[in-house]
């Protein structure tokens, strides 16, 4: 395979898993397509000339590479468990009763955001952000190597 990705692209693809489409891996091109359902209900209809071009163009795009065999589907937010990845910074936290009252937050509706709350009030925004950019980091890596896709960091 000739095309490398770069990491930080992969990671930027998971973090901003969609909530309905999915993200492809273009091997031909080196880039990540995101396809929406949108896109895919487009592609059933026959005529397409009422789009502005720009999105004739996208179309043709995801008809290529939902057509070629060197694309690969990225992980799916299911597959990615963002909220993990928050309980994971809960634990990694050596303040055990911050770390308590931090899990407490993490359960029902609204969990990012008191989460979220909660991390900016005792000053770690920062350290979350660069803990939530690692784990993305380690599982792009993780999912480049199972496909034996190369990259660089």
């Amino acid at each position: 395979m000739s095309v490398s990705f770069l990491l930080q692209d992969i990671a930027d693809a998971l973090e901003m898993v969609p909530e309905s489409g999915e993200n492809y891996l273009d091997l031909e091109t080196g880039t990540v397509i995101y396809v929406t359902a949108e896109d895919q209900d487009y592609l059933e209809e026959e005529d397409d000339e009422d789009l502005p071009d720009w999105q004739r163009d996208h179309l043709k795009t995801v008809r290529r590479v939902l057509a070629s065999e060197q694309v690969f589907m990225l992980p799916t937010k299911y597959e990615v468990n963002s909220w993990s990845i928050m309980e994971s910074f809960c634990f990694s936290l050596v303040d055990g009763n911050f770390k308590e009252r931090l899990l407490a937050t993490i359960h029902g509706k609204g969990a990012f955001g008191r989460f979220k709350a909660q991390v900016e009030e005792h000053g770690l925004l920062q350290e979350w952000y660069a803990y939530k950019r690692s784990a993305y980091e380690r599982i792009s890596r993780e999912w480049l190597e199972s496909q034996n896709i190369s990259w660089k960091e």
